[in-house]
């Protein structure tokens, strides 16, 4: 009854120039870098436009005499530039370039120090999964040994969790399938002696989510469908509303769940073992602790359950 189923000093141009080459964009600090390398080229035209009115003011003075000569000789800088105007604009704009040039050069090293933690996550992440598909299928009757594990590495993993306010991501969305839990129930595939693949569909737009546990291929199903609550940032409370049991895809048995929280969510359990000792609640909560495009790692705990006696859930993204 856990929610599952109970189922130079100036860089060279040509390479800070954009191009009509659309980069990925895979961090605000990429947007970032494309926006400074926009207003470098800016810049750069700006400043060429300069340089074309100073050189174009200089070819109308008028040639300079001997006398002339030897004051610009003698006094050099003390005295003002006939194109005085024309000098401080371009140096104004080659001051614009130089800042320019040092905040890409900056947000560059930004997003190599992101890369690097994103390496680091994504590693970690796939380890993990590696770590959780290294026992049986869906982890159940997995040794104590790879329970303790897989735990530990859970709670590492979260600690470089991407995704603020989990309950609501639209990461989310999607297909996903069971890698591991520490469910001994339905919610882990198993129907009686049998372990089946457990595939969760997610709509977040509708607040609907379906678990899918699948025997023999698919010859035979269990479907649950349910919605949610989103309580905290990274919680649910999840609300069971029917189940549909098939075999070689004819519908045999159902059951919608009605709101008094009295129903017995493990009738699948039943249906396999007359002893099964079932819940009596029709939900639970999830509490999120890891979320990204290809993992999702979360815990369950059943209505009027012991917290501290929680399940794992760990899912990864279905291949198309």
């Amino acid at each position: 009854s856990h929610g599952f189923m109970s189922l130079s000093s100036m860089p060279s141009m040509a390479r800070l120039r954009p191009t009509n080459r659309q980069p990925m964009k895979c961090s605000a600090v990429d947007d970032a870098i494309m926006a400074k390398q926009k207003d470098l080229h800016e810049t750069w035209q700006a400043l060429s436009s300069k340089r074309a009115e100073r050189a174009d003011a200089r070819a109308k003075l008028p040639p300079p005499d001997q006398g002339t000569q030897f004051v610009t000789m003698v006094f050099g800088g003390m005295l003002p530039s006939p194109t005085q105007t024309q000098d401080n604009a371009v140096r104004s704009e080659m001051a614009k370039m130089a800042s320019t040039i040092e905040q890409i050069q900056q947000l560059r090293g930004e997003r190599a120090a992101e890369r690097a933690i994103i390496k680091e996550r994504e590693d970690a992440r796939d380890s993990f999964l590696k770590l959780c598909k290294s026992g049986p299928l869906n982890g159940v009757g997995a040794s104590e040994d790879l329970q303790k594990e897989v735990l530990e590495a859970a709670k590492n993993l979260a600690e470089l969790n991407p995704t603020p306010k989990q309950a609501t991501s639209p990461l989310l969305d999607g297909s996903w399938e069971l890698a591991f839990t520490t469910n001994e129930g339905p919610s882990a595939g198993k129907l009686g002696p049998f372990v089946g693949e457990v595939v969760q569909e997610v709509e977040a737009a509708g607040a609907v989510y379906r678990n899918k546990l699948l025997l023999f291929g698919g010859l035979i199903q269990a479907v649950l469908s349910a919605t949610w609550n989103v309580l905290e940032e990274d919680r649910w409370e999840v609300i069971f509303q029917d189940i549909v049991f098939s075999v070689f895809g004819v519908e045999v048995w159902s059951k919608e769940f009605g709101a008094g929280r009295d129903a017995d969510l493990d009738t699948l359990n039943s249906l396999a073992d007359k002893d099964y000792q079932g819940s009596n609640t029709n939900g639970g909560f999830w509490d999120f602790s890891y979320t990204d495009k290809e993992v999702r790692v979360l815990y369950t705990t059943g209505v009027g359950k012991d917290p501290t006696k929680r399940s794992l859930f760990v899912l990864s993204r279905a291949k198309q």
